[in-house]
């Protein structure tokens, strides 16, 4: 799960990843770096991890707008920076001085720096777009799921409703016992869920009839 805390005091019991351990424990990391490991793989501290993590997630599909503003800073912020670069490394290139060892330099070289420059500048820019674009992407995931968790728990009573969706993705569905249970929110992508979503009410409108047997999907 991607970090949706606000402050420092929330990023402290935010739980953003669970690992499974081959010995039967746990590793919990949390939203400010810090690692919990040797956790017992229990009912009872899965349930606990569980309702943390469902809290956190709609905390976070509570606070959209906030991540959504975020992220459309970010962009703001490297279109400016982008053009903020271009305006400088023209400038300097109109430079007499510069403008005469770009000659010299019969031009390539003294070009690849001013571009290298141009690239470095805007790789953290691009870096924080990725970052608020994920981070923006899973809370309407999270979202989806949340208004449709009862058709997609639902799902094994309709026989195609894993129709179309991605091979690996729909074989692991139906290996798992909870597989949109809010721990395996990785697993998946909105799209495959509206998929799912879709196949139902198709399903739903047509009431077809089935013949008997294992249904294949």
């Amino acid at each position: 799960m991607k970090n949706y805390a606000l402050n420092s005091s929330e990023a402290e019991r935010f739980i953003t990843d669970v690992r499974e351990n081959s010995n039967g424990t746990l590793t919990i990391t949390f939203a400010d770096g810090k690692v919990f490991k040797n956790i017992a793989y229990t009912p009872d501290n899965i349930q606990k991890i569980i309702a943390q993590q469902e809290e956190q997630a709609a905390k976070g599909i509570s606070n959209y707008k906030v991540f959504k503003s975020k992220e459309s800073r970010a962009e703001g912020r490297l279109l400016l920076t982008g053009l903020g670069l271009c305006g400088a490394t023209y400038g300097v290139s109109c430079i007499p001085v510069v403008h005469q060892a770009i000659e010299q330099a019969q031009g390539l070289p003294a070009l690849v720096g001013v571009g290298l420059v141009f690239v470095l500048g805007v790789i953290p820019g691009y870096a924080r777009i990725v970052r608020e674009n994920k981070r923006v992407r899973e809370l309407e995931k999270l979202k989806y799921r949340q208004e449709h968790l009862d058709d997609l728990r639902s799902y094994q009573q309709y026989p195609n409703s894993l129709s179309g969706v991605n091979p690996r993705v729909a074989n692991w569905i139906q290996s798992e016992g909870d597989p949109f249970g809010i721990l395996n929110i990785d697993q998946y992508d909105e799209e495959d869920l509206k998929q799912i979503c879709g196949n139902i009410s198709t399903e739903k409108e047509f009431g077809f009839q089935y013949k008997k047997g294992k249904p294949r999907h």
